[in-house]
């Protein structure tokens, strides 16, 4: 009969230290574990001008220069011009346009100074980022004119910056010799890394 009693007793002072030891170690026990979380990005991308019509004009007795202006309108119907930046690039972008000259099938030249662009400022329309680029009124844009941009940053962060009203006019020069006149609108268009 003793010895029954005194396994008991191990028994009861085994579980006595395996609680208390449950007990310290719910207390003062720490573990670290890794949080992973996946952000996906969409495709970045520009929305830009793709339809311009100047039209023609009539005959001008006067030889009077004149302005032909018309919206650049987007593939929607819109004069707004957008680029989204969902890589959140860090360095900076810009969305630019240049003119060529216009000549006609005699040679005759517009000078590309007398193609102008007006926009309103670039604005965030979406996401978190600094703008880049001014409102434009009747700019030339016979050297590289920024329609909308990001500046740098040191944190990636993703936007919608976009620009609206975007008009296209040329400024014919009084006397100027009748024809077509052809040119060469270059759109640069950011690379998103």
């Amino acid at each position: 009969m003793k010895k029954n009693l005194w396994k008991l007793g191990l028994l009861g002072l085994s579980l006595v230290a395996a609680l208390t030891m449950l007990i310290a170690n719910n207390t003062n026990a720490q573990v670290n574990g890794d949080v992973t979380i996946t952000i996906n990005s969409g495709t970045s991308a520009c929305i830009y001008g793709t339809s311009l019509n100047l039209g023609t004009t009539g005959v001008r007795p006067d030889f009077a220069g004149f302005t032909l202006s018309s919206g650049f309108n987007t593939s929607a119907g819109t004069t707004t011009w957008s680029c989204t930046d969902f890589a959140g690039t860090t360095g900076g972008w810009d969305l630019t346009i240049i003119s060529s000259n216009l000549t006609n099938s005699t040679n005759n030249i517009i000078s590309s100074g007398n193609v102008r662009i007006t926009h309103s400022a670039p604005s965030m329309t979406a996401g978190n980022c600094t703008t880049g680029g001014a409102a434009a009124s009747n700019v030339a844009i016979n050297t590289s004119h920024t329609i909308v941009a990001k500046a740098a940053s040191a944190q990636k962060t993703v936007c919608t910056v976009a620009t609206t009203g975007v008009t296209l006019a040329v400024i014919v020069p009084a006397n100027q010799a009748p024809g077509t006149y052809v040119g060469t609108l270059t759109i640069t268009v950011p690379t998103f890394y």
